[in-house]
């Protein structure tokens, strides 16, 4: 054998003990595995509850997100996106309260209002009374064209500040509006958009008074002011449209 040929083979054996060496360490686990099967279940279990702990975490966080994004656009709103967020959160929490309130709200604000009671007499069955459950129901009464009987009540509330404040003017505002009260709405728009003057919901309600008293062009100034404002408001845009 020459020098070239023993170099050669001399290459291929360190090869052939790099890829043995390689295979052994690959194998290892499984070895070691079969070698200690009680270590291998406890070690399986263990891998089990990681994968469903993150897989319960990511589910969760998921939700969260979906909830939080829904929340927002209820506030602003965006019906239809909200609705869409909130269908994802009803795959994994189908009874929890905030999505079942956002969802009534929703199917109120659209007209669907046996929609929004048979969601509100779900919370109550899951969740029992709340503030939150006693409010979306005067709202809703108020759309229903009973406003005379929660009148009194929507008005105190509409006296406090933040959100629930602005709830109150709204089914307050639409109560009326379904009732042909022209002259309480204007005046109670009017309070509303004193202290929120960049109320979207205020000035959305604005134009549907209008509209309703066949003031067309005073219904687009405010349709055009609320786009201008919010240029993701769909209702309006789809007023403006039609």
């Amino acid at each position: 054998m020459n020098v070239s040929e023993e170099t050669v083979s001399h290459s291929t054996g360190q090869s052939q003990s790099r890829l043995i060496r390689f295979i052994k360490l690959v194998l290892y686990p499984v070895f070691w595995l079969i070698r200690h099967p009680s270590r291998a279940a406890a070690l399986g279990v263990t891998m089990v509850l990681v994968v469903l702990f993150i897989a319960v975490a990511g589910l969760w966080l998921w939700t969260g997100y979906h909830l939080a994004q829904a929340r927002n656009h209820v506030a602003r709103g965006h019906n239809a996106a909200a609705y869409s967020h909130l269908q994802r959160c009803a795959i994994i929490r189908p009874d929890n309260p905030e999505v079942l309130i956002l969802s009534a709200r929703i199917a109120r604000r659209s007209g669907a209002t046996d929609e929004a009671e048979a969601l509100l007499y779900r919370y109550e069955g899951r969740h029992g009374m709340s503030e939150a459950l006693v409010l979306e129901r005067l709202l809703l009464r108020a759309a229903t064209g009973d406003v005379e009987a929660v009148e009194a009540q929507l008005t105190a509330r509409s006296a406090s500040d933040g959100p629930d404040g602005e709830l109150a003017f709204e089914g307050l505002v639409s109560g009326l509006i379904t009732r042909f009260r022209w002259a309480e709405a204007y005046r109670h728009l009017a309070e509303w958009r004193a202290r929120y003057p960049r109320s979207t919901a205020a000035l959305l309600l604005a134009g549907k008074l209008e509209e309703q008293r066949q003031g067309y062009e005073l219904a687009i100034g405010y349709y055009r002011q609320i786009l201008e404002i919010d240029t993701d408001q769909d209702e309006a845009r789809l007023r403006l449209a039609t």
